[in-house]
This record gives structure tokens, C-alpha cells and sequence, in this order.
């Protein structure tokens, strides 16, 4: 056994030199290796955190069919299918560019939660309008320097109470 021990790593005696060097110059190289990895995370990390983030950026209003829509307020529910509306919505949306803001994971409150549905009924995303300029998608809150969201906000409560009218 020890033999082939030997041949299979090319010398014995030299690989057990090296692996114990006195000196350290192996664990040396492991921990520059380590450390670079590890400052590697962190600019990874740094970079995806400070990108801003668009939603619905790679979908366009034509392919969505419906708007399921809760307001968080009061728990009434409506789904708006109407293509204008949808259309009004999903460009203010995509107008905008949100930063990441912080975890949302165990934070309840909502405003108005959006669902958008394609002609298959099948869910293409879901988020949250917190305020007039949060958006919640779990795990993480997105913030936008604008107001922009409270035009959403007006439309959705108008389209409301246009709906509990029929």
C-alpha cells in the first residue's frame, strides 16, 4: 500500500514536504485564494445591491391579458382586462427604476397588491405598491426617488370605485 501510495503521488516524501512546509508558503497560497474569493462575494454582492432594478422590463403590455388587484386597505378585489388600462399601468410602471431598499421578508401592510396574468391565466409576476414610492417583491423592498408609483395609486383607486359602482 505505501508503495503505491508513493508512486500515485509522485514521490511520497516530496508531497509530504510541500503539504507540511515549514515555512507556510501552501497555507499561504490557500488563504490569498480564500481571501480573494471572499472579496470577490462582496463586490458581486456590492454591485447587484446598488443595480437598479425596472419591472416588467422584458414583458410587453400586449402580453398581458389581465391585472388581478387587491387593495390592501380594505380587502376589495377586481381584476382590470381592459388593454388601455393595462397598457396605462404597465408603462408606469416600466418607467420607472427602483433600488433595492431593504429585506421585506416578515414585514406585513400592503396597499395594492398586483397580479399579472397572461391569456393562459398564468401568473406572470406579482408584487406590492407600499407607498408612492415602494414596490414589494420578496424578499426586498424597491425604492424610487420619484413619486411616480402615486399615479398608479390614483388610477387603481379611481378604477375602484368605478368598479363597486356596477
Amino acid at each position: 500500500f505505501c508503495n503505491m501510495f508513493s508512486k500515485v503521488f509522485f514521490c511520497g516524501k516530496i508531497v509530504l514536504k510541500r503539504f507540511c512546509d515549514p515555512r507556510g508558503e501552501i497555507m499561504k497560497k490557500k488563504l490569498a485564494i480564500i481571501c480573494c474569493f471572499i472579496i470577490l462575494f462582496f463586490v458581486v454582492a456590492f454591485l447587484w445591491w446598488n443595480t437598479p432594478t425596472t419591472f416588467l422590463k422584458s414583458t410587453e403590455a400586449g402580453e398581458i391579458h389581465s391585472i388581478q388587484v387587491r387593495n390592501g386597505h380594505n380587502g376589495n378585489m377586481y381584476e382590470i382586462s381592459n388593454p388601455d388600462d393595462i397598457q396605462y399601468i404597465v408603462n408606469n410602471i416600466q418607467s420607472q427604476s427602483f433600488e433595492k431598499d431593504g429585506v421585506s421578508l416578515f414585514r406585513m401592510g400592503t396597499w395594492f397588491t398586483l397580479t399579472f396574468c397572461d391569456k393562459e391565466g398564468k401568473i406572470i409576476t406579482k408584487f406590492v405598491i407600499n407607498s408612492d414610492d415602494t414596490i414589494r417583491k420578496d424578499p426586498l423592498f424597491y425604492k424610487t426617488d420619484e413619486e411616480a408609483l402615486q399615479n398608479i395609486i390614483n388610477y387603481l383607486n379611481e378604477m375602484e370605485k368605478t368598479m363597486d359602482s356596477k
